[in-house]
């Protein structure tokens, strides 16, 4: 008995509340579609971010082995801060101090 009641008893839906439905739908499937761009944003920033820190890294590396460089040629005077402070004492592949040739 209840089964029959139970199958009678639901009113076919109206239009007015299929259309309700077909919005509300509607507005569940943008919702999902607006939190899978989000995700895919944020999945950007992240690789944006790693990209920049290894640029970073392979910049401080490079610099680091300029450094390297100029203490082997001997052209290093001094440090202020975190700057290098380099200057070549002359062009020549060779440096001259009062007649003696340094090689």
């Amino acid at each position: 008995m209840e089964l029959f009641i139970s199958l009678f008893c639901e009113a076919p839906l109206s239009r007015e509340h299929k259309h309700v439905e077909k919005e509300e739908e509607h507005k569940y499937v943008e919702e999902e579609d607006e939190e899978e761009e989000e995700e895919e944003e944020e999945e950007e920033e992240e690789e944006e971010e790693e990209e920049e820190e290894e640029e970073e890294e392979e910049e401080e590396e490079e610099e680091e082995e300029e450094e390297e460089e100029e203490k082997e040629k001997g052209h290093i005077i001094g440090f202020r801060g975190s700057e290098l402070l380099s200057t070549p004492l002359y062009s020549h592949p060779y440096v001259y101090t009062s007649g003696i040739r340094i090689h």
